[in-house]
């Protein structure tokens, strides 16, 4: 019988953990679609574009550099995971991460895939472009939101414990910018996580550094997004992501780094 009830709940927490992955990009995509609007497309040529007999040789000369419409829409989504780690870091560099506003930043990734997918609506409808931009959505919402509880709870009251920055806290913000700077050049799951978390645990704290702050972080950082849950997205996700079209993979990931960097610095 005690067998039993713990199968049956071990079957709920599934069944549970199962419709709460399904709701995120339902709810996400609805929050999406009720705050942007259609885009008005632009007529002609965008200013900086290569001529067209160069452009001509670039793709002749380079398998596969030219993609469908459609992906090329719906790699936007992905940049904007991308501009949250360029934000959080310059962030943390001076502030606190209980202070960073991580739900707009889960909004920003919904709202940039529901304008793509109006923008690609008449273009061919792919399954892979799709369910890879579902994955990253997911994975961002739930890293997120979990980092948000916990930066708002224990990490908060660390934070008022120590009273200051410590010297973990600043390893930590160096390697956010670290990561964000990776991202502009390579996919997520390259990142040398593990040896990050070592570097954080050889911190040794600087004088009048609280210890219930340092070694807060320094367990934190194992359930943090550039560690704990990203290492079960390098295993689990990550070879789902490599065997589609993904917007940072592979010999792409130089010149879609070229191409966020000139967007990045556009809007800031």
């Amino acid at each position: 019988m005690i067998l039993l009830r713990w199968l049956r709940r071990i079957v709920k927490t599934i069944l549970w953990l199962a419709v709460i992955i399904v709701l995120i990009p339902v709810a996400g995509l609805g929050y999406g679609f009720l705050t942007t609007s259609s885009l008005t497309p632009l007529e002609g040529v965008a200013d900086g574009a290569p001529p067209n007999p160069l452009a001509k040789k670039v793709r002749a000369e380079i398998p596969g550099y030219q993609q469908p419409r459609q992906a090329t829409y719906l790699a936007y989504p992905y940049w904007t995971v991308v501009y949250a780690a360029h934000d959080y870091a310059g962030f943390v560099a001076k502030d606190q991460p209980s202070g960073f506003p991580y739900w707009s930043y889960v909004g920003r990734f919904w709202q940039g895939y529901a304008t793509m997918i109006r923008a690609s609506s008449g273009s061919e409808f792919n399954v892979a472009d799709h369910r890879t931009q579902v994955v990253i959505g997911i994975g961002q919402t739930v890293e997120l939101a979990l980092q948000w509880a916990y930066e708002n709870t224990v990490g908060r009251i660390t934070e008022a414990i120590a009273g200051r920055r410590t010297a973990t806290d600043g390893y930590q913000a160096r390697m956010a910018n670290e990561y964000a700077g990776f991202l502009d050049r390579a996919p997520w799951y390259q990142f040398p996580y593990a040896e990050k978390r070592a570097g954080l645990f050889g911190v040794q704290p600087a004088p009048g550094d609280g210890a219930v702050r340092s070694g807060e972080r320094k367990l934190a950082f194992g359930r943090h997004r550039q560690a704990g849950l990203c290492r079960v997205r390098q295993r689990y996700i990550s070879p789902g992501l490599r065997s589609g079209r993904h917007p940072c993979l592979g010999q792409r990931a130089g010149r879609r780094g070229d191409a966020h960097r000139a967007g990045h610095f556009a809007r800031a």
